[in-house]
């Protein structure tokens, strides 16, 4: 349906109930074993949230689902997150990451403040900062103009994106 929305082949409201009955059918899937264990030994653990005044969650709760089924340790933190516990959260759990979401530019710019806040307590190396949502796809260079360390095209990609950050 992305893919159809991109093309212009269909209206916002159609991929809004299109993306709720996937939010749906994802929610019941998750819950069972073969879904939400993964195989793998744990790779790593990820701190995520919708920055302060987002909230919209379909997007940080389908990361969070792919992300576990992927072998990540995972800590969702939910909607309307200031910055300041997106790393207060992201130091006691030893977090690799945090993922941000923000659907919309006036929430994302508010992202700049976990950038700061990482800088501040001299975090930056050791606490990479993942971006996402339909404004990065809409304004890419805004990853960087927020200070972000990179983002994924899609829910699906984010585990990907994951592991090429804690590479680096």
């Amino acid at each position: 349906m992305g893919e159809i929305m991109d093309a212009g082949g269909t209206f916002a409201g159609t991929g809004y109930l299109s993306g709720k009955v996937a939010e749906e059918f994802y929610m019941i899937a998750s819950q069972t074993e073969e879904f939400s264990v993964s195989k793998t030994e744990v790779k790593g653990t990820i701190v995520l949230g919708n920055i302060e005044d987002d909230f919209h969650p379909l997007g940080r709760r389908l990361v969070n689902i792919f992300s576990k089924a992927a072998g990540w340790n995972t800590i969702d933190l939910g909607n309307d997150i200031p910055a300041e516990i997106f790393v207060e959260s992201a130091v006691k759990n030893n977090a690799d990451i945090i993922a941000v979401s923000a659907m919309m530019f006036t929430t994302a710019k508010n992202i700049v403040f976990i950038r700061k806040e990482l800088d501040k307590q001299s975090l930056s190396e050791n606490i990479k900062l993942a971006v996402g949502g339909a404004v990065f796809k809409l304004r890419p260079s805004l990853v960087t103009d927020i200070g972000g360390d990179g983002t994924a095209d899609n829910a699906i990609d984010a585990p990907a994106l994951f592991e090429s950050l804690i590479k680096k």
